[in-house]
């Protein structure tokens, strides 16, 4: 049975049927699946249960007319619920004695053989006789067949792969494979790779199996005996569990898959059921790990397991890349030839050449990238080493603190023309305050300006200029207001009589001087002279009358003299130009003279009784014509008496624009009548406002001179300008205001700022030598030893030549290739132990990830497993009933198994081609499979076929001539 066990198969039956009209149908009708055991230390050979359930064998029944068949699938269920044993003394025959009579009224049931006269009363017998039967393996290949056959005519698609595999055409090939680097490629070699999770050793073909298998629907997988076709599936099982795939590996024989599972990595056989026998052991310790482990974990949880693990896997990964590489390059390097700048040199003759010029070359310090000619020219070294004398360490410092050009500074002259006008303002506001008048205070950081004036003290913010200007402007246009103006302004704000007798005097001033005007222009070239000891004033009348005569006849009348002898004495006591008034024109002029100088006394009065007494000249001092000295001042007059209407709003608002309070600049004190207020602002337009002006617009300069300055100090310690000794002593100038200090300190910017085009070329030339040869770049920075001197030696290109292959020589020597291997070969143990667990928590996490959101799903192995603990050990009265509960949870519970192992038969037998279809079918001895098989691709979206083309020999094919012929 052995030997045999793949067609063949052990029955243990009960319950022998027989037909008294047919003797020939004498069966038993309960069976049990069964298997043979042998002890080699007892020498006995045992029979034991299998996890098959019972089943009623009902094709002796199905050619009976007579029997109820409708009742056999009630009584098949009852058969499996309550799982009645052939052997079972106690159940089985009530259930024997139900099943007969069930199936048919004219039956007997004996419990002890066959009755002798059963005939003659009954058509069908069913008798206890226990028995054991061998017969062979029914292996659902037509019952898989069937079922496919359905499932193509319902309409369900038949699988790309089948189709491609009996219909042949065109096949849809991926696009070129991309080109690998040479660490790929030699990662390959041991089977490694980033994205295929191959756990245990492993190859290129193996790797390419797992790769090919993504872009193709199949792949044939060959390879004689030996040659580690299990080793592989059990590493490409490993790949797709941790994918998240369905899997099934099956295969003609047992015998190949009986080593299969305990070849996955232990983490994951919890995630795989290998049915080889009639046992469901290993499907119930599959759930039983699966329902333990979704009581510890969560998929977010081992997410974040994988993450780690994912990163450390890189990491190896990446150093096994590394020291892969330098094996290579090792091995590489010990054998080929080294090319120099065209000139090929095989190894020893380059350590031939380090040897003899040691001692010459050996200058350039550090190590140097020897793949790469020197970055520098000849005439760029030069220039190089000459900046070590151009700039100095000094230099070098100052000019690493970003100095400022000097164009951004002020020259000697701006700065001692700034420093004058500063010190200027600040003694012109200190001779102010020592005047005693005014005393100020300016707060730059407050922008505001204390005043101390009459005694009181007051504060504004810094004027706007403009506003500053007006007032100013305004004021200076009075220029010094005199006494006698601010009587005029005083009167005209009193109004009245104080008010009309300026206005009296401009009238008699206009009056005065249009007479005058009208004298000289009629009296051009003549004189008037009155005769002595006669008043003018009395003459006026008669001259007048007499005028009217001459302006009536021409002339005088006859009897003139006779009858108007005032007229005629008048005339005879003037003289015009010598002669007495002989016309009108004369007698005109007699008058106007007599008029002005009426009008002179006048205004001459006027005059000096207004303005004398403020110390202006008396009018008849104004010159031989005062009234044209005298009407240059009427506009001033009328002016200064309208200033409280006109001029007085304007120069309130200015103050106000400016921020100055009235009373406070100009003095004025609440008890100050109208009068005495109002002279004192005239006062203060003449004096403190002026003054309070220009003090205003000192301090105006004296910011802007100091912000000038700050700007300065701001441009020279900005960042790290504070650490430059140069800008450090331009600063305290500035701030001393040491003329003979900045020139000179300037004058050591310019040196030293000028070198700046030196320095970038320097700076230059090593950011260019650095990724060459970073210690030599540092040597010449820092001017360490000959590469501090301003000359670089003339056969420098021969020393980097040295340099180079010195390090060629020494890479290849340093390390032996002992160490390196002895490295990957840790590494790669170590990926291989990693990939491993990756993989693990991968198909964990997936799996998780299906439960999680299949809620039938848990609550099917949870209570799976709570029935499992209460059967025990099946031998509580219970146990039939919960065993059969259990029977139909398990076959829920597979659903959460991803992978399974099993021989074609027992897939056959076992799964449903129609439902169950897996994402990979791998069918391993392929080559001993008939065509029988094939149902079993209809299972797998995708197929792996593994096999042995020189072993084709499958029993069902050449057993025998007959069956050759025949197929």
């Amino acid at each position: 049975m052995k030997r045999d066990g793949e067609s063949e198969e052990v029955i243990l039956a009960n319950g022998i049927f027989c037909d008294a009209l047919n003797l020939a149908v004498c069966h038993p009708i309960l069976t049990r699946r069964v298997k043979f055991g042998f002890d080699a230390d007892s020498n006995t050979v045992f029979i034991k249960d299998t996890d098959v359930e019972p089943e009623l064998y009902t094709d002796v029944l199905k050619a009976l007319n007579a029997v109820n068949l409708q009742e056999l699938n009630s009584l098949q269920e009852t058969l499996v619920e309550n799982d009645y044993h052939p052997l079972d003394r106690n159940d089985t025959p009530g259930f024997l004695k139900v099943l007969i009579r069930q199936l048919s009224s004219d039956s007997l049931y004996s419990d002890n053989g066959v009755p002798d006269d059963w005939k003659q009363h009954n058509r069908f017998l069913l008798y206890n006789a226990p028995c054991f039967i061998i017969r062979k393996r029914q292996d659902g290949t037509v019952r898989a067949i069937e079922k496919i056959t359905e499932a193509i005519e319902s309409g369900v698609e038949i699988p790309k792969t089948l189709i491609d595999l009996v219909s042949g055409g065109k096949a849809d090939v991926p696009p070129e494979e991309k080109e690998y680097s040479i660490e790929e490629q030699l990662a390959m070699v041991g089977g490694e790779s980033v994205d295929v999770l191959l756990s245990k050793e492993a190859n290129r073909e193996q790797l390419e199996i797992a790769q090919r298998i993504e872009n193709y629907n199949a792949v044939l997988v060959q390879g004689p005996p030996g040659t580690g076709k299990t080793h592989t599936i059990a590493n490409l099982l490993g790949h797709f569990i941790a994918q998240g795939k369905s899997v099934l590996v099956t295969s003609h024989t047992t015998k190949a898959l009986d080593v299969l599972k305990d070849k996955i990595a232990p983490g994951l056989q919890s995630l795989c059921v290998s049915l080889l026998d009639d046992s469901n052991k290993d499907m119930e310790t599959s759930v039983e790990g699966i329902t333990s482990f979704m009581s510890q974990y969560s998929s977010s949880s081992i997410k974040k397991e994988m993450e780690t693990i994912g990163e450390e896997r890189k990491s190896i990964i990446a150093g096994l890349a590394n020291v892969r590489k330098r094996i290579f390059m090792s091995i590489q390097k010990e054998c080929a030839s080294i090319t120099y700048q065209g000139e090929s040199l095989t190894p020893t003759e380059a350590a031939k050449y380090v040897a003899m010029n040691q001692e010459k070359l050996d200058y350039i310090p550090g190590t140097v990238k020897v793949d790469s000619a020197l970055p520098l020219t000849y005439d760029e070294l030069v220039e190089l080493y000459r900046s070590n004398e151009i700039i100095t360490d000094t230099d070098a410092t100052e000019l690493s603190y970003d100095l400022p050009s000097p164009d951004e500074l002020l020259t000697v002259t701006e700065f001692e023309e700034l420093c004058r006008q500063l010190a200027n303002v600040e003694a012109h506001i200190e001779s102010i305050n020592r005047g005693g008048k005014l005393c100020v205070k300016a707060s730059v950081e407050q922008q505001s300006i204390q005043f101390q004036l009459f005694g009181r003290g007051f504060s504004i913010d810094y004027p706007n200029k403009e506003s500053l200007k007006a007032l100013k402007d305004y004021c200076s246009q009075y220029g010094e207001i005199k006494p006698w103006q601010q009587a005029v302004v005083v009167d005209g704000k009193a109004g009245g009589g104080f008010r009309n007798r300026w206005e009296s005097l401009i009238q008699q001033i206009n009056v005065t001087n249009d007479l005058s005007a009208r004298l000289a222009g009629k009296g051009l070239g003549k004189s008037v002279v009155f005769a002595e000891g006669i008043f003018a004033d009395d003459l006026l009348e008669p001259l007048k009358e007499a005028k009217g005569y001459f302006d009536e006849n021409g002339k005088l009348p006859f009897m003139f003299s006779i009858l108007h002898k005032t007229c005629d004495k008048a005339l005879k006591s003037v003289r015009v130009s010598g002669k007495v008034p002989s016309s009108s024109e004369d007698c005109e002029l007699a008058i106007l003279t007599i008029e002005l100088r009426a009008a002179r006394n006048i205004c001459n009065n006027f005059w000096n009784e207004l303005l004398v007494p403020y110390g202006v000249s008396e009018f008849n001092m104004l010159g031989p014509q005062p009234e044209r000295a005298a009407s240059q001042y009427t506009n001033s007059i009328s002016r200064y008496l309208n200033w409280t209407i006109t001029d007085y709003a304007a120069f309130s608002k200015l103050l106000k624009n400016v921020g100055f309070p009235e009373y406070d600049v100009c003095g004025i004190s609440e008890l100050d009548s109208d009068q005495t207020a109002l002279t004192k602002r005239l006062k203060a337009i003449d004096e403190t406002i002026l003054l309070c002006c220009d003090v205003c617009m000192d301090v105006w300069s004296l910011a802007e001179y100091k912000e000038k300055l700050e700007q300065l100090s701001q441009i020279v310690t900005k960042d790290n300008r504070v650490n430059s000794d140069i800008l450090q002593n331009i600063y305290h100038a500035i701030t001393a205001r040491d003329i003979e200090r900045y020139g000179s300190s300037l004058g050591q910017l310019v040196t030293v700022y000028d070198k700046y085009n030196v320095l970038f070329k320097r700076n230059d030339y090593l950011k260019r030598l650095r990724p060459y040869a970073p210690d030599w770049a540092e040597a010449i920075n820092t001017h360490e030893g000959i590469h501090g001197e301003s000359l670089v030696r003339s056969d420098i290109m021969d020393a980097w030549k040295w340099r180079q292959l010195s390090m060629l020589i020494e890479e290849i020597t340093l390390t032996p290739l002992s160490e390196y291997q002895a490295e990957s070969r840790r590494l790669s143990k170590a990926y291989r132990k990693i990939t491993a667990e990756y993989a693990e928590k991968s198909g964990w996490y997936r799996l998780l990830l299906k439960t999680e959101a299949d809620l039938d799903l848990q609550q099917a192995l949870q209570g799976w497993r709570a029935l499992v603990k209460k059967i025990g050990k099946g031998t509580g009265k219970r146990a039939p009933k919960l065993k059969a509960e259990a029977r139909k949870l398990i076959g829920k519970c597979q659903n959460a198994v991803p992978a399974w192992i099993m021989p074609i038969h027992k897939a056959m037998e076992n799964l449903n081609p129609a439902k169950n279809i897996f994402d990979v079918v791998i069918v391993d001895e392929a080559s001993q499979s008939d065509i029988s098989s094939l149902a079993i691709l209809y299972m797998g979206k995708k197929l792996i076929i593994v096999g042995d083309d020189k072993q084709v020999s499958p029993m069902a094919v050449y057993n025998g001539p007959l069956v050759k012929t025949t197929f």
